[in-house]
């Protein structure tokens, strides 16, 4: 896990929203995002394991403008959107628009794998038990190398081809947090 002011501002708005939650195990909720975030090993990851439930559990009260307004960056923002399920979508159909972010990917492959978990639940297999196999082996397999390309001008450069999902998870950090290509990594096109 990693440890930061914003880690910080996460944790407290991750107790805000789940403090009074049980998970179906009986357990206080806050346990499951906060397990999944001593799997992390920097700063989006970990700010994305806390969070990854707040909108789609709790949106009647936090917004992804609130969490902006927190100082959380494009990339922690841009993994929760699509951590976030929205209801009507096909679950595999949402599994597979996370896949391409390696920071949403890596959080996702946590919580199946947490989720999938039968000591949280006395032995008893989640009901959705057979998705969540598919999801994750779909993640788990999806394809690399991939290559992310910082979206704006970036005068023929901007582009880093990641063999793994740990190159991807730094990549997007270089690019989108510290800059490396300027304005132009503002956003990020993952390609395969």
């Amino acid at each position: 896990m990693y440890y930061s002011q914003l880690v910080k501002t996460a944790c407290i708005i991750l107790f805000q929203a789940h403090g009074d939650d049980l998970d179906k195990g009986g357990y206080p909720y806050v346990f499951h995002p906060f397990y999944l975030a001593t799997q992390m090993d920097d700063e989006a990851s970990t700010c994305v394991a806390l969070l990854h439930d707040v909108i789609e559990d709790h949106g009647d009260v936090y917004s992804f403008a609130d969490l902006e307004r927190a100082g959380f960056p494009a990339p922690v923002l841009d993994a929760l959107r699509l951590l976030t399920h929205a209801e009507g979508v096909p679950y595999m159909d949402y599994v597979q628009a996370l896949a391409k972010n390696p920071i949403a990917r890596k959080v996702k492959c946590a919580d199946l794998r947490h989720n999938l978990d039968t000591r949280r639940t006395d032995g008893a297999a989640p009901a959705k038990r057979d998705i969540y196999l598919q999801a994750l082996a779909y993640l788990e397999t999806a394809k690399m190398p991939i290559v992310l390309k910082a979206d704006g001008l970036a005068l023929g450069k901007g582009v880093l081809i990641c063999e793994n999902e740990q190159q991807a998870a730094d990549g997007v950090k270089e690019i989108m947090l510290d800059k490396k290509f300027g304005a132009s990594g503002n956003h990020v096109v993952v390609e395969e």
